[in-house]
């Protein structure tokens, strides 16, 4: 199980790493991921609304699932 969540991991921050902002965005880093700012990664410039929002909804989908994973894998570590 830890090895899955360590891959998945390791996959996402690797097109995370590759995805940098084109310009910068003045945000704080509990900010919520809004439309506007998904288009300022390369590649998601031209997204139409409908598209940002699914990607945005799979994101917190993805993320909600990996740290459930890891925390009811890991409770003493979270905070």
């Amino acid at each position: 199980m830890h090895l899955l969540i360590f891959a998945i991991l390791k996959k996402w921050q690797f097109i995370f790493s590759a995805m940098k902002p084109k310009k910068s965005v003045n945000q704080k880093s509990n900010s919520e991921l809004t439309i506007e700012k998904l288009r300022t990664f390369k590649g998601f410039e031209n997204f139409t609304d409908e598209q940002a929002e699914k990607i945005i909804a799979n994101i917190k989908r993805l993320s909600n699932l990996l740290f459930g994973m890891y925390s009811n894998n890991n409770p003493s570590k979270l905070f």
